[in-house]
């Protein structure tokens, strides 16, 4: 263990875990397991060029929520930790002029740094006592879009799922040798029906709160009109109504009800992007963006770096 590393494990140890933001972990826990959580913290801290710890002041709520669920997995659960990392398939680089032109069958820049959290989770994880699985999935959930179905693989659906399946297989063969520490699969594979509705159900949820709660519709506009010409790549339109911007917020609003509903302790796993939020809104937003009391618990992410 490094010098600057045992540095950050003083800093963040003194009785609690030491956060960026303060002390935020709340009862005494056994010595190991305190410094267990430190000691794992500390070190993503200080490397920082794999995955990251929540950093932004709007998001100090899952600092909170990471350092009880790490703590809770080395007191009930073994150790046992999941991480549920969503990856999009190949569409190419949003700077390159194929961008949602076509849907290649390799590995994007996103499941490549999932990949990379994926080694580094194995390597560093089990130092401090935890057993972590990772599931990488391949988001095959655009089969809903007739504008990307027609223009990426010719309005024919199930090619457009065949290679999304490919895009699975690549990322399988690259990670070979790291044996049942990491399953990937698509969303259909691995979610079923149950994503796209409550995908659905969020739509709804984000639409009717347009429409009483000015502040949030304030945001919408202000991050659609942010992406709109990655948007109008996408859709190779203009987005009408932000139809995208509420889409993707429903769909990191979904993500984050269903990892809720895990029995086992579970991290989100995310490349940067500003719906990161939305895995927590009735929590950062407004606490009818939810589906059930359980939406208003803040479930923990740790973001990728691209």
């Amino acid at each position: 263990m490094s010098q600057k590393v045992r540095n950050e494990i003083a800093r963040r140890f003194d009785g609690g875990i030491l956060f960026d933001k303060g002390v935020f972990y709340l009862a005494p826990q056994p010595l190991a397991i305190t410094q267990a959580v430190a000691g794992l913290t500390a070190m993503i801290g200080v490397d920082g060029e794999v995955i990251n710890l929540p950093s932004s002041t709007e998001r100090e709520k899952e600092l909170v929520s990471l350092g009880s669920l790490l703590v809770t997995s080395l007191l009930e659960h073994q150790g046992h930790l999941r991480f549920i990392t969503p990856v999009c398939p190949d569409y190419s680089q949003e700077s390159s002029a194929s961008f949602y032109q076509t849907i290649g069958e390799g590995i994007s820049s996103q499941a490549t740094a999932a990949m990379r959290a994926a080694v580094y989770i194995k390597q560093v994880f089990p130092e401090y006592g935890f057993d972590p699985k990772v599931d990488i999935l391949v988001a095959d959930t655009e089969d809903d879009i007739p504008e990307v179905m027609d223009r990426c693989v010719n309005g024919d659906p199930k090619i457009y799922k065949n290679r999304c399946l490919a895009s699975v297989d690549a990322i399988k063969g690259e990670l070979n040798g790291t044996g049942n520490l990491v399953e990937v699969t698509t969303f259909t594979e691995g979610l079923g029906g149950q994503f796209r509705q409550t995908q659905y159900e969020y739509e709804d949820v984000v639409r009717r709160l347009r429409t009483t709660n000015s502040k949030f519709d304030q945001e919408v506009q202000k991050l659609g009109d942010m992406r709109k010409e990655r948007h109008s790549k996408i859709l190779g339109r203009r987005e009408v109504d932000y139809e995208l911007t509420i889409r993707y917020m429903a769909q990191y609003a979904a993500r984050g009800t269903l990892a809720r509903r895990l029995e086992e302790p579970s991290i989100l796993l995310n490349y940067p992007t500003p719906n990161l939020p939305f895995y927590n809104a009735a929590a950062y937003r407004d606490p009818q963006f939810s589906l059930s009391e359980a939406d208003l618990k803040v479930v923990p992410i740790m973001e990728t770096v691209l």
